[in-house]
């Protein structure tokens, strides 16, 4: 990703909220060395407004590689480390500030450090968002009308899954949506060993005629959406191994539903519009592009250590990076990221 521009020791270091009330510094992990502590902060005032004072807890990891300028083991070890802590301690930390910097610099070198416009993949549960090509209209008939509660019920879960931040949740989501509108489908048993049908109980006799979930989301997604066999069966088989726990909310989590999450979107979007009696080009037309990670937007800063609290120091407010708020905060360095 970048030109190495030399081997020295270096740190990765995470700035998070809430601050916790600690005392001293805490080694929560011994190799590679991850510490914990308490730190005060001021974040300089939106134009006019005065900064803002407030405590934050600051994670610091000593890197692992010979170069920082290649992060994402790092990072990806650092966010399981944060995944344990938020356990632990009950705690919805969210990261605001994350950087590379090379260790043992003193007082007046200069220096380079990796900044982060986001939360790097890895380091948050909320890695993704969705992007996409929307076209829209006000439709006055449609906002009048009184709908079937089956009907409001996916509307609401499609709205969810669209503004959820994670491939995940935006899966599961639109999964939720299609199986409310899924017409039920009633069917018997299918032996676990060889997968044929088995009418009755092979130990009491008794009929295990009955809904079936999978026979109904099935028929809905293959006869109503005109999905394959084939292609429903990987779309089902993430739907598993979220539901059932086979992937974790991680990095490689995520990335395997990026994978398949623009499918059921648009899944979603087609079968809703059915029930409004609407054709598939009827706006609102949502047409994914991509699944973006947070984060990527990383740029190599240039600057001067000012003093020994310069380490404990975010460089930079990710959450004040939108809108206007983009001109700022590269406190140490007085660059912007834009």
């Amino acid at each position: 990703m970048f030109k190495v521009k030399s081997s020295q020791p270096y740190l990765l270091q995470v700035w998070i909220l809430p601050g916790l009330e600690l005392n001293e510094e805490v080694v929560i992990y011994d190799k590679p060395r991850v510490t914990i502590r308490a730190v005060r902060l001021t974040k300089p005032g939106i134009r006019d407004a005065a900064p803002i004072e407030f405590q934050s807890t600051f994670i610091q990891m000593e890197g692992t590689g010979e170069d920082m300028f290649q992060p994402t083991p790092d990072i990806l070890f650092l966010g399981k480390q944060l995944l344990k802590l938020s356990f632990n301690l009950l705690k919805d930390f969210q990261v605001f500030s994350v950087r590379m910097i090379p260790r043992n610099i003193q007082v007046g070198d200069e220096f380079e450090q990796l900044l982060f416009g986001g939360v790097p993949p890895g380091l948050s549960l909320i890695n993704t968002f969705l992007v996409n090509n929307s076209r829209v209209e006000l439709e006055e008939a449609f906002l009048q009308r009184v709908l079937p509660q089956t009907l409001e019920t996916a509307i609401s879960w499609f709205v969810k899954g669209t503004y959820s931040s994670n491939a995940m949740d935006q899966f599961i989501s639109y999964w939720i949506g299609l199986e409310t509108l899924a017409p039920k489908v009633s069917g018997s048993w299918n032996c676990n060993k060889c997968g044929s049908d088995t009418p009755n109980c092979p130990d009491c006799g008794r009929s295990t005629q009955g809904a079936n979930s999978v026979l109904t989301i099935r028929s809905f997604i293959e006869n109503t959406l005109g999905v394959s066999r084939d292609e429903f069966d990987e779309l089902h088989k993430t739907r598993n191994n979220i539901s059932h726990g086979q992937l974790s909310q991680n990095f490689d989590g995520v990335e395997t539903a990026v994978k398949v999450v623009n499918r059921v979107h648009q899944l979603l979007l087609s079968a809703i519009k059915n029930e409004l009696g609407w054709p598939d080009d009827k706006l609102p037309l949502s047409n994914p592009k991509w699944i973006e990670w947070e984060g990527q937007n990383v740029m190599v800063a240039k600057a001067t250590l000012s003093s020994i609290d310069d380490y404990h120091r975010p460089p930079i407010f990710i959450q004040e990076i939108s809108g206007y708020d983009r001109q700022i905060y590269l406190e140490q360095t007085g660059r912007r990221l834009l």
